[in-house]
Order: C-alpha cells, then sequence, then structure tokens
C-alpha cells in the first residue's frame, strides 16, 4: 500500500513541475524591437486620426525594462528613454518623457503580448494625448 501512495506522489509532484516548467517556458518575452503604427485621436476640427510610426527597443530583466521608443520617422523622431519599465507576465507599463513647447511631459505607456502582437496604450495630459498602438517584433 505504501509503495502505491508514493507513486501517486511522484506522478502529481511530476505533473506539478512539468506545469510550473511550462508556464515559464510560455511567460511572455518583451526583449527586442518592435515597430507598427499609432493611431492619434482627431483634432478638434474632427475627421480621422493621424497614424504615426512608433519603435520600441525592450531589454527585459525579470520584473524590469529598459529601452527606447521613437514616435514617427525621419530625423525629427528622436529616441525617448524608457523609465519606470515594469512587467507582470504578458503585461508590460513604462514612462517616457516628451519635450514640448511648454515643457516636459510625462507619458505613460501600458499594453500587453497579445499573439505574436504588443498592444499599447499611451496616455499623457489632454485628450490628444491617448493613443493606441499595434506593433510586431522585428529582432
Amino acid at each position: 500500500m505504501w509503495f502505491h501512495k508514493a507513486m501517486r506522489t511522484r506522478l502529481i509532484l511530476s505533473v506539478v513541475l512539468f506545469l510550473l516548467a511550462t508556464a515559464a517556458a510560455m511567460a511572455a518575452s518583451f526583449d527586442g524591437k518592435w515597430t507598427g503604427e499609432m493611431k492619434l485621436p482627431a483634432g478638434n476640427k474632427g475627421g480621422e486620426g493621424a497614424t504615426v510610426a512608433l519603435t520600441v527597443e525592450l531589454k527585459q530583466d525579470g520584473g524590469t525594462v529598459t529601452g527606447s521608443l521613437k514616435q514617427g520617422a525621419g530625423q525629427r523622431a528622436q529616441p525617448q528613454e524608457i523609465q519606470k519599465g515594469k512587467v507582470d507576465g504578458d503585461k508590460i507599463s513604462f514612462e517616457t518623457v516628451q519635450k514640448t513647447k511648454k515643457g516636459d511631459q510625462t507619458v505613460t505607456w501600458e499594453g500587453s503580448i497579445q499573439g505574436e502582437e504588443l498592444k499599447l496604450k499611451r496616455t499623457g495630459r489632454g485628450r490628444r494625448n491617448v493613443a493606441e498602438a499595434t506593433l510586431k517584433k522585428t529582432s
């Protein structure tokens, strides 16, 4: 009888360890370069909002993420350092600081990996600073 109990305990322990290893292997990795587009809200006069290019380069170290973010294209698109970056499973959050005519503005970014895509939402001061982006990993 004790033999069966010991075998059952080993079997349960093996299944639990397998499930834990599988969950760790499936954990989202934000490392790499992500590119895509961000849809901006419509202006004061209505109509369609603009779409701008977005490039995010991330380096994940456990629950922390660092890197840079670039909005737009060309020389005007200066990289912004990612600050206060956090990862929790498939969710990410961080801040960037944008230089504006009115001074520095802190922008909050939150998102998650959904399949092969990184979905981000940008929020800052004012209605024009809410936007959503869909990115794909390029490296």
